[in-house]
């Protein structure tokens, strides 16, 4: 009988250990920039832009696996949401045919980085297109 007392009170200070005690982390916003890398005109007139983002703390400092959300006034975007790699980068992919731009003066593509998933950060501008 001594060893099951022992291990009653072991037992009783790991489940209270365990309960629901965690606190979730804090919302961080990132700064993130995007620099085209290519574009790609398609015979039917599709053009397909892409670019690379960095995600930083607003300063120098690098954020890895940051997750990002994209948006645009008009075509696609893919993809909508990712996460940065390990040098906080990512990858966006906007896509506009020919017509997503008729009767449109200009087009934007918005983005937003934070820490936690899903993304629910608001997007800003990041690139905004004119066409004649």
């Amino acid at each position: 009988m001594p060893l099951r007392r022992a291990w009653l009170p072991l037992v009783a200070g790991v489940a209270l250990a365990c309960g629901d005690d965690a606190t979730e982390p804090d919302l961080e916003v990132y700064r993130i920039t995007v620099t085209p890398t290519n574009t790609e005109t398609l015979p039917d007139g599709t053009v397909r832009h892409i670019y690379q983002a960095l995600v930083t703390d607003g300063g120098n400092l690098r954020i890895a696996g940051a997750w990002m959300l994209f948006t645009v006034t008009t075509g696609d975007v893919t993809p909508q949401t990712d996460r940065t790699d390990l040098q906080g980068h990512g990858r966006v992919e906007w896509t506009l045919e020919p017509g997503d731009i008729t009767g449109v003066p200009s087009a934007t593509l918005s983005g937003c980085a934070q820490n936690l998933a899903p993304p629910d950060c608001t997007p800003e501008p990041l690139v905004t297109l004119t066409f004649d």
